[in-house]
């Protein structure tokens, strides 16, 4: 069975019904802050899962609170379908806590 476009493309690239795997990954740890930051500026083609160590996290967009952000707890993860590092915040009640992700 070969892929089969599937709708509209999504920031310039096709979707496929029966996704291949990814040609690389990357992966690693971000110091968590009290301020919002990014975890990086990569291009991905399948997304980011981020997993929260040492204490709970909060993810969302540019303006990701404490008390608007995703809240992960100590060990628990998330993957977010999305297509750029940059696009991706976490923050932190208190320093001390890291982000250890895994994005292609």
């Amino acid at each position: 069975m070969t892929d089969t476009y599937e709708g509209p493309a999504r920031n310039g690239r096709k979707r496929f019904s029966n996704p291949t795997s990814v040609k690389d990954f990357i992966h690693g740890q971000h110091s968590v802050t009290t301020s919002g930051t990014t975890m990086g500026s990569q291009e991905l083609s399948s997304g980011v899962r981020i997993k929260a160590n040492g204490g709970s996290i909060f993810i969302g967009g540019s303006t990701v609170t404490t008390t608007n952000g995703y809240p992960l707890a100590n060990g628990e993860e998330a993957f977010i379908d999305v297509d750029s590092m940059n696009k991706v915040y976490v923050r932190a009640a208190s320093t001390g806590f890291t982000a250890e992700f895994l994005a292609s």
